[in-house]
């Protein structure tokens, strides 16, 4: 029995030995062959791990624009009557030869048509508010084929893009010399600030609408300085109008001939006379005799801007500088429609202001690059005045007899992003 046992446990481990060694060769072999174990456990993906690549974006069609389209107003405060519409073409694009017109997103029935210039009437509501046309290609043609045209404008009758014009009315009733009052004045526009001499204005009724009349009484300063102003909101640019008549038997002057006319705007310290003050401006017009030289004139008047800029050249004369509306001759007996425009600069460092001047609709005054206020507060308008007198300072100004001038329609609105109530 011992000897049985004994055969069993030698048996068991020749079993072992054997299974060992074949172990051993098979893991040699996978060695020897350049294989390598790998786990079982799958790995963690990476962040890194590269996606499939997506593919191709499919090329857009290069967009075309379309060519130059000028709507005649655009930035500007339209005044509801026709206006026009062009289209300057020199071919069709994509095949595209007619253009409808779209006011408001809403189809207009009507097109312009390429080659050649086109012009297209159409009338808008005098509502005040921002509208918008566009040209569209017929239908058929698709964004990517053809860009619209929008072109944004404003259509307004007396109501500029805030609503704020500021008309002056002077009453509907006569006011005869010597008897106007403060109160009146008080009445045309609020903010009355200060008044002088307004005896020597009244007020006349024509075709039922009040009329300014102004006397110049010959004086040893030419002639009584009629002056009143008004506080009015502050703005960077405004734009005045008003139709003047000279009377008949109006003279410009005698040695010297030349007077301040009617309304202006002022700002700061607002020089004058003489003055010399960079922390403010003044600006308004005057009518001038024509002067041939050798103190002679030639018996014609011309309208000037007479301003305190702060950049005017104080090297020869403290006073106001003159800007000529071109050689437009005043006549007398006739009424006539005068606009002007201030624009502040930006700042006092900033040389970016402006003036513009039109008569009878014809824009005679255009400069830029102006320095009206230099030192003190953020340039601004913030007076409203009326100043009309002969001179000059001395009796050399004075007409050689009383004279007259009438004024109406008067009314003043700020000019916002280019855009006013008020058309030259």
């Amino acid at each position: 029995m011992r000897g049985f046992k004994l055969y069993l446990k030698l048996l068991v481990a020749l079993v072992l030995v054997l299974a060992f060694q074949n172990c051993s060769s098979e893991f040699n072999s996978n060695f020897q062959d350049g294989n390598t174990l790998t786990s079982t456990v799958p790995e963690s993906t990476s962040i890194s791990e590269q996606k499939e690549p997506s593919p191709p974006k499919k090329e857009e069609p290069p967009v075309k624009p379309i060519r130059e389209i000028t709507l005649n107003g655009e930035g500007q405060v339209l005044d509801g009557s026709t206006h026009n519409f062009s289209l300057s073409d020199s071919g069709a694009i994509n095949g595209v030869t007619r253009y409808d017109i779209w006011i408001d997103g809403k189809d207009y029935s009507t097109s312009v048509v390429a080659p050649a210039t086109s012009v297209v009437a159409f009338g808008l509501p005098t509502d005040g508010k921002e509208h918008t046309v566009t040209l569209r290609p017929p239908a058929g043609y698709t964004e990517d084929e053809f860009t619209p045209f929008t072109a944004k404008f404003i259509a307004a009758d007396a109501t500029d893009i805030d609503g704020e014009i500021f008309p002056l009315n002077f009453g509907h009733s006569n006011i005869p010399f010597g008897s106007l009052t403060s109160d009146h004045l008080a009445s045309w526009v609020p903010g009355l600030r200060a008044s002088r001499k307004r005896e020597h204005l009244s007020v006349v009724m024509e075709n039922g609408q009040g009329v300014l009349r102004h006397r110049y009484t010959p004086s040893s300063t030419g002639s009584e300085r009629v002056v009143f102003q008004y506080n009015i909101p502050h703005q960077r640019s405004y734009r005045m109008k008003y139709s003047v008549y000279f009377e008949p038997g109006f003279k410009w002057g005698s040695q010297y001939q030349g007077g301040k006319l009617a309304f202006g705007f002022g700002g700061g310290a607002a020089p004058s006379g003489g003055q010399v003050n960079s922390a403010g401006f003044t600006a308004r017009v005057m009518w001038r005799g024509n002067y041939l030289g050798g103190g002679k004139y030639d018996g014609t008047g011309r309208f000037v801007m007479y301003t305190y800029n702060a950049d005017r050249d104080l090297s020869k004369s403290t006073v106001g500088l003159d800007t000529q509306f071109g050689n437009y001759s005043i006549p007398i007996g006739q009424w006539i429609d005068v606009v002007f425009e201030v624009t502040m600069n930006s700042a006092t460092s900033k040389s970016d202001g402006s003036m513009r001047g039109w008569v009878n609709g014809n824009l005679l005054v255009n400069k830029g690059n102006m320095k009206w206020w230099a030192s003190g507060d953020q340039p601004r308008i913030d007076t409203l005045y009326y100043s009309s007198f002969y001179g000059g300072s001395n009796a050399g100004w004075a007409p050689p007899n009383t004279t007259y001038i009438k004024v109406r329609d008067v009314a003043f609105a700020p000019v916002i992003n280019g855009l006013s109530a008020i058309s030259p």
